[in-house]
């Protein structure tokens, strides 16, 4: 029944500024935004993903294409693999704002690399536990 039925993505493609937070992170560090997107979906909330940051630079145009895939394959959400690659590669900044509020949504949190919220992990340390405090 319900179970495999496609669900509409939560979060508009133009919502950039819904979180300006998220936006400005994906404007002034996007190749680390799309590194910490990929490790939320692969399970590592708030983590760094240098690697894939790395590759986001050497390719620039491709990753955002495989981030949406992924994100449009996790949530089963309504987008063909044509409107997916487009939007991806057509309107990269705002695709990957949008993938970014939707992990959010859904309650996968990349976290933020320059822009991000005080409670969040320190480059590459995920969000495991927090940091002891001094007494």
């Amino acid at each position: 029944g319900d179970v495999y039925k496609r669900q509409p993505f939560h979060n508009t493609l133009c919502g950039c500024f819904d979180d300006a937070m998220q936006c400005l992170d994906t404007v002034f560090c996007f190749y680390c935004q799309v590194g910490r997107q990929c490790s939320a979906i692969d399970g590592h909330k708030n983590m760094a993903n240098c690697g894939m940051c790395c590759v986001t630079c050497c390719f620039p145009y491709i990753t955002p294409i495989v981030l949406r895939f992924k994100v449009v394959s996790k949530y089963n959400l309504e987008e063909n693999g044509a409107i997916t690659c487009l939007t991806a590669w057509l309107c990269m900044g705002f695709s990957t704002c949008q993938t970014g509020r939707e992990l959010n949504t859904r309650g996968t949190n990349p976290g933020g690399t320059i822009c991000a919220p005080e409670d969040a992990a320190p480059m590459g340390e995920g969000s495991a536990a927090p940091a002891p405090t001094a007494a």
